[in-house]
C-alpha cells in the first residue's frame, strides 16, 4: 500500500522539479534578454511585443526616425494599430497632426515640385516606397532628376511603363 502513495508521489515531485527548472517567465526571460542583448528605454520596458522581439531591430529601423517621434511624446499605438502576429497598420491620423502628408511642395531647386502624397498612399502600401525608395526622414536623400531618369526613387515607377513618365516635366514640377 505505501509503494501504491509514494511512487506516484514521488514521480509528481519529480516532474515538478523538471518543469519548473526549464520554465522562465515572460518577465524573467524580458529581463535576462535586457541584460544580455540591449537596454530599452523605461517607457518601452512593459510593451508585450518587446518581451519576444528584438527592441534593437525596432531601434535600428533607418527608414523612419521612431527615436525622433518617441521623444517628442509619441507612444508605439499612437501611430501604429497593432494586431499582435496579424497586421500592423499605421494610423495616419496622427502623422497629420505634424505633418501635410496631402500635397507636399518640394522647393529645395528652382523647379519647384508638388507630389500628392494622399494620391499615392491610396495606391500603395507605406512599404512600398518608404523601404527603400524614400527614408521617412526629412532632407534624408537628394533627389534629381538624373537620379529619377535612372530609374531612382520617382523613376521607379515613373518610367512611361507603370505611370506617366519623368519626361513629362509640368506634371510635377511649376516654374518658379
Amino acid at each position: 500500500m505505501q509503494n501504491k502513495v509514494i511512487i506516484p508521489l514521488l514521480s509528481g515531485i519529480l516532474m515538478m522539479l523538471t518543469v519548473s527548472c526549464n520554465f522562465t517567465s515572460h518577465e524573467a526571460a524580458s529581463s535576462q534578454a535586457r541584460d544580455t542583448k540591449e537596454v530599452i528605454a523605461k517607457s518601452l520596458v512593459n510593451l508585450p511585443c518587446f518581451k519576444c522581439h528584438s527592441y534593437k531591430d525596432f531601434k535600428n529601423n533607418r527608414n523612419f526616425p521612431h527615436d525622433t517621434h518617441r521623444s517628442m511624446g509619441l507612444h508605439c499605438n499612437q501611430c501604429h494599430i497593432i494586431k499582435a502576429h496579424e497586421s500592423m497598420t499605421l494610423n495616419s491620423d496622427t502623422c497629420n497632426n505634424c505633418h501635410n502628408l496631402t500635397l507636399m511642395k518640394l522647393s529645395l531647386t528652382n523647379m519647384p515640385a508638388e507630389f500628392n502624397h494622399e494620391k499615392h498612399s491610396g495606391m500603395f502600401a507605406c512599404k512600398d516606397c518608404h523601404k527603400d525608395m524614400f527614408r521617412m526622414k526629412v532632407n534624408s536623400v537628394k533627389i534629381t532628376m538624373k537620379s529619377i531618369n535612372k530609374g531612382k526613387f520617382c523613376g521607379r515607377c515613373h518610367n512611361g511603363r507603370i505611370a506617366f513618365p519623368a519626361s513629362k516635366c509640368a506634371r510635377c514640377h511649376s516654374a518658379g
